[in-house]
């Protein structure tokens, strides 16, 4: 590690989605320019999001901040930001960026990064969950708390979107429960504060292939094999426990948290039963369009019957379906 970070948490990871972009710029904004940290944030972006969207959110900090770019180095005092469509990973002194299997749906996704760190710097990482929906980040930060690592979490009451701050601080114990406006000073006391007990080097990883495996999880032990498949690529999953957490992992390396998988599988239920009622209705209009070929002459009366006798049996059952999507 580099001799000019100091003795305390020298590493920051920031995670939010929705919501976050006002608390983060406030934090960003309120940092004295020489914490002895790196700042490394990853929000969920689309993947066509412009980098200038990515650059605005550099212009409200005090510290010099740009998009990561693979094999930048982590020096204190400095920002970096996760690109749009590719997950940010923490090297021994400088930063990967990965365009692997999207995690909890989402590329960047928080928990790659807070994975890796933890596992690069263990306890002089500092990972801070801000304002989003569903659970992104929270088994991220379980893993930074069992490496002796420090987290902050939004107060859920303080954040537009509180599901995410709040699923954290069910899996986790949060060192600190702030409100946005007083995230940076926390950061600035937890970087100063001399930590003795805090090792003075890195925990090596031997490349970035080993580094990719600690992101993608394949380091992780054996799980069960279930019957469900992967949303993403239809492969099986395996499910896996963290303590409270549930989180399933095929083996490409999309990862889902319980909660995500279900919201998945909700979306890919609707999304099946849409596409029911459309070739319904199309078989129907097929129907409805031979009967009325059939009715010309009347030696086809019979068969005119049958065809708008299916096609109305065919419309009811695609009225059905169509009803139980709608319910609230």
């Amino acid at each position: 590690m580099d001799a000019s970070f100091a003795a305390g948490h020298s590493i920051v990871v920031i995670g939010g989605s929705a919501g976050a972009n006002a608390p983060l710029k406030l934090l960003l904004k309120s940092l004295r320019a020489d914490v002895p940290a790196t700042i490394l944030v990853v929000l969920h972006l689309p993947a066509e999001a412009p980098h200038s969207a990515v650059s605005m959110l550099c212009s409200s900090s005090t510290l010099p901040c740009s998009i990561a770019e693979d094999q930048d180095s982590i020096v204190p005092g400095r920002v970096f930001i996760a690109p749009p469509d590719h997950h940010l990973l923490v090297r021994d002194g400088f930063i990967n960026i990965w365009k692997g299997p999207r995690e909890n749906r989402s590329r960047p996704s928080i928990d790659p990064t807070f994975r890796t760190a933890a596992h690069v710097y263990g306890p002089r990482v500092m990972a801070v969950i801000l304002s989003g929906k569903l659970n992104d980040g929270a088994y991220g930060a379980m893993v930074v708390k069992s490496q002796g690592g420090y987290l902050i979490v939004q107060d859920p009451s303080d954040a537009e979107e509180p599901e995410m701050p709040a699923n954290t601080v069910r899996y986790s114990s949060p060192d600190e429960l702030l409100k946005a406006g007083d995230i940076a000073a926390a950061i600035e006391r937890a970087a100063r504060f001399p930590h003795e007990s805090l090792p003075t080097s890195a925990t090596s990883i031997a490349g970035r292939d080993e580094l990719e495996k600690v992101a993608n999880q394949e380091n992780l032990p054996d799980g069960q094999l279930t019957n469900t498949s992967c949303p993403e690529c239809g492969g099986p999953l395996t499910r896996i426990e963290h303590g409270d957490l549930l989180f399933f992992r095929c083996h490409t390396g999309h990862g889902y948290s319980g909660e995500v998988l279900l919201t998945e599988q909700k979306e890919a239920i609707e999304s099946a039963l849409w596409s029911a009622v459309r070739a319904l209705d199309e078989n129907a209009m097929m129907l409805r369009d031979m009967a009325r070929r059939c009715s010309i002459g009347s030696v086809y009366d019979t068969l005119t019957h049958r065809y708008e006798e299916n096609a109305a049996e065919v419309e009811k059952k695609a009225k059905l379906i169509r009803e139980q999507i709608l319910l609230k």
